[in-house]
């Protein structure tokens, strides 16, 4: 069977390669000419129609009467679809039992009519026969999509609803903005190991051999495929190792030239070749008189050669080369190595595997002089990530997704596709906008990767096959040698050799620089290694491993291990223990990670174990942890939870508590207009010191909405409650004086701030339980009003008190802020030395938002010491990340000033004040912009007179009355320096020395030093002065 000329013309395929689009079975076209057909076809812009058939109860075919018998359906299938088709319509076999239609015609009416002929044609004619029906998905271009590979992806799938929709039926593709669809052809992940077996053998005048190696699963095959559309110029030989077949002379080879002959030219040969190669394969060359007696073997091989001579230049490519016969080795090897054949290239694929023999072949390939080696090794998780990208058409929010999949599938192809088609097919997956959304883990492991471990673990001896069950319980990896032997009651060496054993199959693997380190190949093989244990003898090993974890105080993986023994209420109260033990080390994180297993696990627990109380107390440590880590959209979801608990059981005060706290986590989330609405819904029900508590916070997110005047109205309220009280009322007291303190920033009210700053002071020194955070509070308006010496020596009362409460994430963000005022205070070596410490702490413990914060700070400094470099290293990852953060918005237009980019420094300040439209500089503290609103506009007046050309000293005149100490600071600078480069000094100086000598911003050492460096450029003893504020620091 071949495709006509004129097909092959109108499609651009070479004449040459023609036999590489034929499906071996069918004779149809195969799937690498459909796609051809599909991309010429869009280019055209005429619409079409795909059909993908894909046939019902094919399996049972070949499970009830053999592959031969499936064989024979399917070459019968491809003539009736061929048969039943117009002369302009194109059938191709996609591969198994599916067969893809293209009608020239794209209305979806005429696509109907063909599914329903189709499927009434293959129930009359196969059904009868085989018992096998058709289901059909329909796809248009351009009514569906205007992308080849979407077409097949959305015909396809609507197969599949046809499938489940009773069979024997057709379905019009329907997609929706959520649908995902699987690209199969879509190669990826592998471009490295591409582009280098192309530069192997891109020569076509030199023979080359390459090997491709690698274990089950690792993409050897479809890498062959890609690698012969490569080399569309020459003729692709195909050769297949079968182990049935592996002990019979010549049989690969002679079944590829069987196959290829008929379409590749005739060559002249002497009759002795003619009579070698009539002896193997009389149907292709004519029967021999030959007898075996006088068959000349170097003949055989030169006859062999010289056919291929007559072909070149060949690409002969080798799938399964560890089950060639050895005679077709040497044949191979002999052609490579004679000479006798000039442009003849070898791409044989090897499965190394120790029960598969593949080293020998391998071996025996290797010996010759230009052999080249490329490993197909487990993909790494950005490819992981990418062949997610590719054969599911999504751009990004894959990260959560692809380490899944990474982690199953240890980077094996194979696997991580069979895993994402699971989560596929059964709907769990969904799109919107590109973007992956959150998806469900299958239930169970896929079977074609079940039936793959499933052989692996069989030809393990009994003992090893022992030992990797209970390896595979620990869950900790590498994999501890001492509990295993403790497990087990093994020696060392019996464990060491039961776990070589383990990696000689593939199920184990070392670590890179440690042999003694062993893994699970990837997390497949060890959930059915699991699995093969049965769940008595897994429930034992959990118990065993439950017991050690206890014994290191591994709060987490003993719970877990006492769950899955069957233990729930010992597990339960283990994450409770290990949850307190967490907070009291600072820990809020894994705290949480306790209390989240052990809700999990209270679910589970019947109510006559656990009673209401116990559950309503766990709500609070929950809720408690969740605050602690500031996770506040969950803190206010297990407070609405605890506050229903606590109802039920009649604890009224702390039910309202709760309530009150639930509401306000929308402010602490900076949802302020939510926290309002939601804590006025709860105002007329409460009295007292309960009514005191929600003013306050109402009062905070007002101030940070900018509405000071109606906070200051409901702190009033809350302070004449607070008069009428009889009880003990400090705590209210301290939070509504400290509240009065924020509702001040918010307008920046920095001159006439010092007494409240004071007083909050005093009552926080007084009170050993003021938390941690109302001396940050108090530090950073120290900061913003200009004395960065007084706001470290708050800070630093800020740290004892996080230090006393084992807040490690309170620590981290006291010493981020405290740096910042150390930069302030002109201390760069010791703001220096903490940003060293914030940064190893927040790394090692995940805190990505104080991570960040610590970059802005370090970023600073920096610019600062002339290392534009470095600065701009760090706005960029600041940018990439948080595109929308004011914080770094600002940070980027005072670096671009200083890389001379003027216009996109002005862009950058105006789009901070775009992001911060409508908030206070309460709200902007939050958002760790390290400068006031002042600042930020003064910058905007700066940069827009370097660009525009007005009038900077008219602009900053006007602006300076109303001005903060620090934006006054740095406004006296700009306009000195504005002044002196139009040649009026002598007014420059006026202005520099009255701010130099202002005593009130004497303390603000950085800004001196700024405008010292400014007074510098015509007193060179301000040079020397400011010099001098450097070391005394």
């Amino acid at each position: 069977m071949e495709i006509s000329p004129e097909v092959l013309d109108r499609f651009g395929i070479p004449r040459v390669s023609s036999l590489s689009f034929i499906d071996d079975l069918t004779g149809l076209p195969n799937r690498r000419f459909l796609r051809r057909v599909l991309d010429k076809l869009i280019d055209t812009g005429s619409p079409f129609c795909v059909l993908f058939i894909d046939l019902d109860s094919f399996k049972q075919v070949n499970d009830s009467a053999g592959h031969e018998e499936g064989d024979r359906l399917l070459r019968r299938l491809g003539e009736l679809l061929r048969d039943s088709l117009r002369k302009r319509d194109l059938v191709a076999r996609y591969g198994g039992d599916e067969f893809v239609v293209i009608l020239s015609s794209g209305e979806r009416e005429e696509g109907i009519l063909v599914a329903e002929k189709v499927i009434e044609s293959i129930e009359r004619e196969l059904g009868s026969l085989w018992g096998v029906s058709a289901s059909i998905g329909i796809a248009c271009y351009p009514e569906h999509t205007m992308v080849a590979s979407d077409l097949i992806s959305m015909s396809d799938n609507a197969m599949y609803c046809a499938k489940t929709s009773g069979r024997s039926c057709w379905r019009l593709a329907s997609p929706e903005s959520s649908s995902v669809f699987w690209h199969e052809d879509v190669f990826l992940a592998r471009n490295r190991e591409l582009d280098r077996a192309t530069e192997i053998l891109r020569d076509p005048d030199r023979n080359s051999l390459l090997l491709i190696t690698g274990r089950m699963g690792s993409g050897k095959t479809s890498f062959l495929g890609v690698v012969g559309e490569k080399f569309e110029d020459r003729r692709v030989l195909r050769i297949e190792g079968r182990p049935e077949l592996s002990e019979i002379p010549w049989a690969a080879l002679s079944t590829s030239i069987r196959k290829h002959a008929p379409d590749f030219p005739g060559v002249r040969m002497s009759s002795l070749w003619s009579n070698l190669l009539g002896r193997l394969m009389p149907d292709v060359f004519g029967e021999s008189d030959l007898r075996d007696s006088i068959m000349d073997r170097f003949a055989l091989l030169d006859a062999f050669s010289r056919l291929l001579q007559g072909w070149a230049p060949v690409l002969c490519l080798v799938d399964n080369a560890q089950w060639l016969d050895r005679d077709t080795v040497s044949m191979l090897s002999y052609a490579l190595q004679t000479g006798v054949v000039s442009g003849f290239s070898v791409c044989a694929a090897v499965l190394e595997e120790d029960d598969d023999g593949g080293g020998e072949v391998a071996e025996l390939l290797r010996r010759i002089p230009f052999a080249r080696e490329i490993e197909m090794g487990p993909m790494s998780l950005f490819q992981t990530s990418e062949l997610i990208k590719g054969r599911l058409g999504v751009s990004r929010e894959v990260d959560e997704f692809a380490g899944t999949v990474h982690r199953f599938s240890g980077g094996n192809p194979l696997f991580a596709c069979e895993y994402i088609r699971t989560i596929l097919d059964s709907g769990m997956l969904k799109v919107d906008d590109g973007k992956l959304l959150p998806f469900a883990q299958p239930a169970s492991v896929p079977d074609r990767i079940r039936n793959i471990v499933t052989r692996k673990i069989r030809t393990l001896g009994s003992e090893t096959r022992k030992l990797l069950q209970q390896a595979s319980v620990i869950r900790k990896e590498p994999l501890e040698l001492d509990l295993l032997e403790e497990m087990s009651g093994k020696t060392e060496g019996e464990v060491l050799s039961s776990l070589d054993e383990g990696k000689r199959s593939g199920i184990l693997r070392t670590g890179p620089e440690d042999s003694m380190s062993f893994y699970f190949t990837n997390e497949a093989f060890r959930e059915q290694v699991y699995s093969s244990a049965g769940s008595r003898t897994v429930t034992g090993y959990h118990a065993h491993v439950a017991e050690r974890r206890i014994r290191e105080e591994d709060h987490l993986n003993a719970g877990y291990h006492l769950n899955r023994a069957g233990r729930n209420l010992e597990a339960l109260d283990i994450y409770r223990e290990g949850a307190e033990a967490y907070l009291r080390k600072g820990l809020p994180g894994a705290a949480v990670s306790c209390l989240e297993q052990a809700d999990r696990l209270s679910r589970e627990i019947p109510e006559a174990k656990l009673s209401l109380s116990e559950l309503c107390d766990f709500k609070y440590d929950l809720l408690n942890a969740y605050r602690l880590a500031g996770d506040w959209k969950k803190t206010g979801e297990i407070s609405l939870q605890h506050a229903s608990l606590a109802e039920e059981l009649g604890r009224t005060k702390k039910a309202l508590s709760s309530r009150i706290l639930a509401a306000d986590c929308h402010r602490m989330d900076g949802r302020y207009v939510d926290a309002l609405v939601e804590l006025e819904k709860l105002e007329p029900g409460l009295e007292g010191l309960f009514l005191v508590d929600l003013l306050t916070r109402e009062a905070d997110s007002l101030s940070r909405l900018g509405m000071a005047g109606k906070a200051m109205e409901r702190l009033d309220r809350a302070e004449a409650i607070l008069e009428s009280e009889t009880g003990d009322t400090s705590v209210a007291r301290a939070d509504t004086l400290h509240q009065r303190l924020i509702v001040t920033i918010s307008v920046e009210r920095m001159d006439g701030i010092d007494g409240l700053i004071r007083e909050n002071l005093a009552v926080a020194e007084r009170n050993t339980w003021i938390p941690w955070w109302n001396f940050y509070d108090i530090a950073e308006t120290y900061l913003l009003a200009g004395e960065p010496g007084y706001a470290v020596e708050v800070f630093r009362k800020a740290l004892d008190r996080a230090e006393l409460t084992a807040s490690l994430h309170g620590i981290m963000l006291i010493k981020a802020e405290m740096a910042d005022a150390l930069f302030h205070d002109l201390r760069l070596e010791a703001a220096s030395g903490i940003l060293d410490e914030v940064e190893d702490l927040a790394r090692r413990f995940g805190e990505l938002k104080v991570l960040d914060d610590a970059t802005l700070i370090r970023v600073e400094l920096s610019m600062e010491t002339g290392n534009l470099g470095l600065a701009r290293n760090g706005v960029n990852g600041l940018l990439c990340r948080r595109p929308e953060d004011p914080a770094a918005a600002v940070v980027n237009s005072f670096l671009l000033e200083q890389e001379n980019d003027l216009e996109g420094s002005l862009e950058e300040i105006r789009r901070t004040l775009d992001l911060l439209q409508g908030s206070s500089m309460s709200s902007i503290i939050d958002t760790s912009v390290m400068t006031t609103l002042d600042e930020i506009r003064l910058q905007e007046a700066w940069t827009s007179s370097l660009m525009e050309g007005s009038d900077f000293e008219a602009i900053i005149r006007g602006m300076m009355p109303g001005l903060n100490r620090r934006a006054s600071c740095r406004a006296a600078g700009l306009l000195a320096g504005w002044l002196h480069e139009r040649g009026r000094t002598e007014e420059a100086e006026e202005i520099i020395s009255k701010a130099l000598n202002n005593p009130d911003w004497s303390r603000m050492r950085l800004f001196r030093y700024r405008n010292l460096i400014i007074r510098s450029q015509w007193d060179i003893e301000a040079a020397e002065e400011a010099h001098g504020l450097i070391r005394d620091s």
